[in-house]
């Protein structure tokens, strides 16, 4: 695998996980998931 292809494996990975999160976080009924994201995102910040 070049290195240009295995880049480009790598975005189209991240770009999904973005998707799904996206997804995930704006499910209005998973509040728990989504307190516990800002939970998260309090400690890492």
């Amino acid at each position: 695998m070049t290195l240009s292809a295995a880049g480009k494996q790598v975005y189209e990975e991240a770009q999904v996980t973005f998707a799904y999160a996206s997804v995930a976080l704006f499910e209005p009924f998973e509040i728990n998931q989504l307190s516990a994201f800002s939970e998260l995102l309090k400690v890492v910040s």
